[in-house]
């Protein structure tokens, strides 16, 4: 160590220009450098959602989740299949390795669901992919307990001061008034349900 630092006092020139050097390259490299707030970020899943209007959920296991599954469980780089079977809705999830193609895989996807038979009355599936840039960037509610002050005048012109800030894509708005609620009771009174 001690030689290190002896060799670096008598080649001041020399460290001084190597320094230098380092700060340059470091200085270009940092003003070539490339900044995406969100890149391009696809997650290597599927869904396939299918609909079955007024088909139980035992009914949609047997008769599409299960050959869904069966089918485009085959298909190349597929990781994990499974499924949700609700009252009426498929949803098969299919997650595959990353690095994998999805184009591709929703191409061979389609091809192994044109081959599948499915009943009549099944609508035809959808095949959806999850896109992270359409997830908003920040979500906040606004409520007040006094909801004439605060969210008074007619329903589509309430938003209209969020939407018209600068930076917002969509304004959503859920009216409370519509909705059931439980109040809490003034002292020693009994619960009663609002509509």
């Amino acid at each position: 160590m001690r030689s290190l630092i002896e060799g670096s006092i008598k080649r001041r020139v020399t460290v001084a220009m190597f320094t230098v050097a380092v700060l340059l390259f470091g200085f270009v490299s940092f003003t070539r450098l490339k900044l995406n707030l969100l890149p391009d970020l696809t997650y290597p899943t599927l869904t396939i959602r299918t609909e079955y209007a007024g088909a139980a959920p035992v009914e949609i296991e047997n008769l599409i989740s299960k050959p869904i599954e069966e089918s485009v469980g085959v298909v190349k780089n597929v990781l994990k299949v499974s499924s949700i079977s609700r009252s009426g809705q498929s949803d098969v999830l299919l997650e595959f390795a990353w690095g994998t193609d999805m184009d591709y895989a929703v191409m061979e996807v389609r091809e192994k669901m044109d081959s599948l038979e499915l009943p009549l009355d099944v609508k035809r599936p959808i095949i959806l992919r999850f896109d992270p840039s359409m997830d908003p960037i920040m979500r906040f509610a606004l409520y007040s307990k006094n909801n004439k002050t605060f969210f008074g005048g007619p329903a589509p012109r309430r938003g209209e001061p969020i939407n018209n800030a600068s930076g917002v894509a969509e304004n959503q708005e859920t009216d409370s008034r519509s909705k059931s609620a439980y109040r809490s009771p003034p002292q020693g009174g009994r619960r009663r349900q609002a509509r």
